[in-house]
C-alpha cells in the first residue's frame, strides 16, 4: 500500500515563507500526497505576499487559525491544533535587522520554534520541519548579523534535535538552512517588492563560485519558491526518524 496523505500544519502560516508552504501544499500537483493543510499565525489570515504557488488551487482542505505561540496557553492550544497532524513546519522568525533589541531577536527566532516543536511532542506528532536560516559565524562576528537573531536560531536547532531525542525511534526532524530569500515580498497593502530582481544575479554568481560551506555559501540568495519545495518535500517523507540539516 501507498503513503497515506500527510495531515500538514504550517506555524508562521501567513509569513512570507509560510505564506508560499502553505499555498504549494494546497496546489493541484499535491492532490494526493497532502489531505489538509492547517495555517497557524498571529492573524490567522491567508499571507498578503504574491506567490507563484498560489494558482491551480486543489481540492486539499485548506483552513487557517488565529494562534500565538509565545501566550500564555499558546502552547496548550497549539498542542490540541496539532493532534492528528502527521508533520509540522515551523516558518516562525524575525528578520536580522540590526535595531532589533536582543531579547527580540531570541524570542522571535529561538524561543518561539522552541514551544512549537514542544507542542508538537505533546501532540505526538511525528516530523517537524524547521525553516531555520543558513549561519555565516564571521558576519556575526563582525556585527553584521545580530547576536541575537544568530543565538535565536541555534536555540531552535538545538530545540529540533531535543525534539528528535526524547523520542529517535518515531520522531524525525529536517532542519533547512537557506541563505536569504528572495520572491515577491508585500511591505504594504497592493504594495510588493520584486526581491528577485537584486538577488538572482547574485544567486547566480554565488552557486558558480561558492564553496560549499563557506561564508559566501552561507550568503548565497535562494528562491522561496524552492525553500518551500524542500520543506513540503520533506514534510511528506514516510519512514524517516532522525535529525537532519539541509543546506540550499
Amino acid at each position: 500500500p501507498g503513503q497515506a496523505p500527510a495531515r500538514v500544519v504550517v506555524v508562521g502560516a501567513s509569513g512570507f515563507v509560510g505564506g508560499a508552504i502553505v499555498n504549494l501544499a494546497s496546489s493541484r500537483r499535491l492532490c494526493g500526497r497532502i489531505a489538509s493543510v492547517l495555517g497557524v499565525s498571529r492573524s490567522g489570515t491567508a499571507a498578503a505576499h504574491p506567490s507563484p504557488l498560489s494558482d491551480a488551487r486543489s481540492d486539499v482542505s485548506t483552513t487557517y487559525l488565529a494562534l500565538d505561540v509565545l501566550a500564555p496557553r499558546g502552547n496548550d492550544e497549539l498542542a490540541s491544533a496539532l493532534e492528528g497532524a502527521t508533520a509540522v513546519i515551523v516558518s516562525v522568525g524575525f528578520a536580522p535587522l540590526p535595531f532589533v533589541a536582543y531579547d527580540k531577536q531570541v524570542r522571535m527566532n529561538g524561543e518561539s520554534n522552541k514551544r512549537v516543536l514542544e507542542a508538537a511532542a505533546t501532540a505526538k506528532v511525528p516530523r517537524a520541519v524547521l525553516v531555520n536560516a543558513a549561519m555565516a559565524e564571521p558576519l556575526v562576528s563582525l556585527g553584521v548579523v545580530p547576536r541575537g537573531y544568530y543565538d535565536g536560531k541555534m536555540m531552535a536547532r538545538e530545540a529540533a534535535r531535543a525534539f528528535v531525542d526524547a523520542e529517535p525511534a518515531t520522531r524525525s526532524a529536517a532542519v533547512l538552512k537557506p541563505g536569504p530569500i528572495h520572491g515577491w515580498r508585500a511591505v504594504a497593502p497592493g504594495v510588493a517588492l520584486p526581491l528577485s530582481a537584486a538577488m538572482v544575479p547574485a544567486e547566480t554568481v554565488l552557486r558558480a563560485v561558492a564553496s560549499p560551506g563557506s561564508t559566501l555559501a552561507d550568503l548565497t540568495p535562494v528562491s522561496v519558491s524552492r525553500v518551500a519545495e524542500v520543506a513540503i518535500e520533506q514534510a511528506t517523507r514516510d519512514g524517516v526518524t532522525g535529525y537532519e540539516e539541509f543546506a540550499l
